[in-house]
């Protein structure tokens, strides 16, 4: 533990971050922990991934292409691959939980995110599938995903990969049929309806991470299970 708040501090020191004040923030189903980074009036966030458990290249590469597309994904001020520290954007404190108990309606919470996950409309969705698929050499980072999908299912139960091939399944019977694009987006929805979605709305609000609210522009499903 000593070894570790030692290369933590000199990560720090060395992003321009030098006794900062350290507070701890709740976890997520990982072995990363969370600090807030506080130093004068700037904030950040430290995720502290202890390399001997989990790897934290899936989380830089796919946050650094999603902001390179133009999506709102939390900005990377500093990394450490090799050591498991990576210094974030911090998503503020407001979340679900508290807004709900300030009395705002839970239902428009989860409309915020109706037709706007990941992609914009659908339209962007295929644009972007189409792009890979008409030549993938333009794009050798994306590959198969297919053996990444269980760490990426934020459910952590394994079945990721299943659910993923009911849901183009499901896709590719609606597009044979000649379905129109609301009937083929209703037919491709599970909802779950008891989990803690992590969705987000146009601007002037956006949800980053666990439930995380912050003012500016639109933002992404929850980076933080990459």
């Amino acid at each position: 533990m000593a070894e570790r708040n030692t290369i933590i501090s000199e990560f720090l020191a060395a992003s321009g971050w030098k006794n900062a004040i350290q507070t701890h923030l709740a976890g997520d189903a990982s072995f990363r922990r969370y600090q807030r980074i506080s130093l004068g009036q700037r904030r950040a966030i430290l995720m502290n991934s202890p390399p001997d458990k989990e790897n934290v290249v899936r989380f830089v590469f796919i946050t650094k292409l999603l902001r390179s597309l133009g999506y709102s994904a939390p900005e990377i001020y500093a990394e450490d691959l090799e050591a498991g520290l990576i210094l974030l954007e911090d998503f503020g404190d407001t979340n679900f939980t508290l807004m709900i108990s300030a009395s705002v309606d839970e239902k428009k919470l989860y409309e915020w995110g109706e037709n706007k996950v990941v992609f914009p409309d659908f339209d962007s969705m295929i644009s972007a599938l189409k792009l890979y698929k008409n030549d993938p050499s333009k794009y050798p980072d994306i590959g198969d995903w297919s053996g990444h999908l269980d760490d990426l299912d934020p459910f952590r139960d394994m079945k990721g990969g299943e659910r993923i091939g009911k849901y183009i399944r499901t896709l590719q019977e609606a597009f044979d049929e000649g379905l129109e694009r609301r009937i083929l987006s209703a037919r491709g929805t599970d909802p779950v309806a008891d989990s803690p979605l992590e969705l987000f709305e146009g601007a002037p609000h956006r949800i980053e991470g666990p439930g995380q609210l912050l003012e500016g522009d639109a933002g992404l499903l929850d980076l933080l299970q990459l």
